[in-house]
């Protein structure tokens, strides 16, 4: 769409401009003092809008910004001013005072610049104050990131329809499982919102943005213009200065979230136990273990706040007492969180149901949407079907058992590798250490700790080691060896060889206690990992996904990287790799990669 400015007394064109993208464009003039102005706005296919622009003023103030690598310039134009008024500018960020200046009303231009060092990205709020009228606002945008110091990645991508691909990202994270990786077709529609442009941008103003991530993409031609054409039309959305000046305060919109809740009553016999200690031990479903206290009130009710695990957690308890009862009490639990459902309207679609007009065809993109949609279900069948077939293949052994006992969820994997080390048999001969055996016995890691040419993490009883203090543990003290091909997000890396000693099963540490069992979060669906290797995904007769990979939890492993695996589909064409989270400093970052196959 394009724009033009005319003054409505003698209709001549004072400014034009054209649109950045979808929603905003730009222009400037000065207006005459007695004169009216209106913008004509005209699409591509001849639709037009009117407007009537704001009356031109002979009196007030003007903030303008301008914006470059290491500073923000601002202007501050008065005109009509009272003489001599103290005027004073303040700018906040994230509601915090960022730079104060009193400044004189002369009639005259004032210009200043700021220093981006010590600020934040994000939106910059100016405010020029007459005492406590609002004389002015206006909204900037600063932007510190530096992407390419932030990601850095290695590639092995395959050329061929179906080929595995590898990936290996590092990032300048603050904890491990604080990003998340997306990888997809570089033809399919790119994302509209990311991390950054929803804590930096879309989140402090008004009004919605068409496409948000748009104004951080190198694809956006004159994106600094555009953002800053989009702030000029904007208002800060947490407070307005007026309302804070009379004393009006926003209200609080969000409390803290207490995660999930439970409440025990505690029993012996039939006899409630008041005003008693009770000694807890949680068991997550990772193997973390946390102790804690409580203490039952008149009704023999204590309360657990602030609790986050998924899907069950083992509670053993016992009161904190020397008498031979301690362990014959019962608690009873229930769960005091109570669950709201969904009332409003889902978020719309990006597609309409119309009626379908004879002759009509579906455009390109639409169609391919159909196919992909088809092959998703075809591979989201099948991976129920692998997952069937491995269950109803398993033989419930006594190595099964020793799996099931020793391993915690993140630790398995569809198609692991379990070595039972208690069977004598698997432990005839001569071994110096268990790299040693598992050099000769693990089909595939003759070259330990090279897998298909990677290095793939130790874990000895789920805690990951180096190779030298692996080596030093003699076969005699391993209860389980597993070789996972496939790992997990919780895991990360390409394959991990996981040795349990012979330390007995987590539960027996608490055997005699009771124990109760609680609900916590559901588990996480995992992404279907599609791997054309296995027979159940090579007979598919066709693959058209768009998205190949996604994971909101990759770990990395000792040396700073997540290796992530997946397969092409049928098309093989320049990948996009999309990531996000939150550096060392505890910024967050969105990063776009575009990947094309050797």
């Amino acid at each position: 769409w394009t724009a033009i400015v005319t003054a409505r007394g003698s209709g001549s064109i004072v400014a034009s401009c054209h649109s950045f993208n979808r929603e905003v464009g730009s222009f400037s003039f000065t207006p005459l003092a007695d004169e009216d102005y209106e913008v004509k706005i005209t699409d591509d296919k001849g639709a037009y809008q009117v407007h009537r622009l704001a009356t031109s003023r002979k009196s007030g103030a003007v903030l303008q910004t301008s914006e470059d690598s290491s500073s923000i310039g601002l202007s501050i134009i008065t005109r009509g001013i009272r003489a001599g008024a103290s005027l004073l500018l303040v700018g906040q960020m994230h509601n915090q005072l960022v730079y104060r200046a009193v400044v004189r009303g002369n009639d005259t231009t004032i210009t200043a610049r700021i220093p981006k060092a010590p600020l934040e990205t994000g939106i910059l709020h100016f405010t020029l104050f007459d005492g406590t009228t609002v004389l002015a606002e206006r909204l900037c945008f600063v932007d510190l990131r530096a992407p390419g110091e932030q990601v850095e990645t290695r590639d092995s991508l395959s050329s061929s329809t179906r080929g595995l691909n590898r990936l290996a990202i590092r990032v300048d994270t603050m904890m491990r499982e604080t990003y998340a990786v997306r990888v997809l077709d570089a033809a399919a529609p790119p994302p509209r919102e990311t991390l950054v442009s929803t804590t930096s941008l879309a989140g402090d103003i008004r009004y919605p943005v068409d496409n948000a991530a748009s104004y951080f993409s190198s694809g956006l031609p004159d994106r600094a213009a555009a953002l800053d054409a989009l702030l000029i039309s904007e208002k800060w959305r947490w407070f307005d200065w007026r309302d804070l000046a009379a004393d009006r305060f926003p209200p609080k919109r969000w409390t803290g979230d207490d995660y999930l809740s439970f409440s025990g009553t505690v029993f012996l016999g039939r006899k409630l136990q008041l005003n008693k200690t009770i000694n807890l031990v949680f068991q997550l479903q990772d193997t973390t273990v946390v102790y804690t206290q409580a203490r039952t009130d008149s009704t023999g009710t204590f309360v657990i706040d602030g609790t986050r695990f998924i899907d069950t957690a083992r509670v053993y308890y016992q009161m904190a007492t020397r008498r031979p009862a301690a362990n014959a009490i019962r608690i009873f639990f229930e769960p005091n969180n109570t669950f709201q459902k969904l009332t409003e309207a889902l978020p719309e679609s990006a597609y309409m149901l119309v009626p379908r007009l004879p002759g009509d065809s579906l455009t390109g993109a639409l169609a391919r949407r159909f196919r992909e949609f088809e092959s998703l279900m075809k591979i989201d069948r099948r991976y129920k079907q692998l997952q069937e077939v491995i269950v109803r293949s398993k033989v419930k052994s006594a190595g099964e058992a020793l799996n099931r006992k020793l391993s915690s969820p993140g630790f398995r994997s569809s198609d692991e590798r379990a070595y039972d080390l208690t069977d004598p048999k698997s432990t005839s001969g001569a071994f110096r250490n268990i790299l040693e055996w598992v050099r000769l016995n693990v089909p595939g890691l003759s070259m330990l700790p090279r897998y298909r040419g990677s290095i793939i993490g130790i874990f000895v009883d789920e805690a990951q080691v180096d190779l030298s203090y692996a080596s030093m543990i003699p076969v005699s003290d391993v209860a389980l060896v597993k070789f996972l091909p496939t790992t997990t997000g919780l895991i990360g890396g390409d394959g991990a060889l996981v040795i349990y000693t012979k330390r007995g099963g987590p539960n027996e540490r608490f055997a005699g206690l009771p124990m109760a069992l609680l609900a916590g979060y559901r588990v996480p669906v995992p992404f279907p990992a599609v791997d054309h290797r296995n027979d159940l995904y090579r007979l598919m007769a066709t693959d058209l996904r768009s998205l190949y990979f996604w994971s909101s939890s990759l770990m990395p492993d000792k040396t700073g990287w997540a290796w992530i695996r997946f397969s092409n589909g049928d098309a093989v064409a320049p990948l996009r790799v999309l990531i996000s989270g939150f550096t060392s400093e505890g910024k967050p970052f969105s990063v776009e990669r575009i990947l094309s196959p050797l």
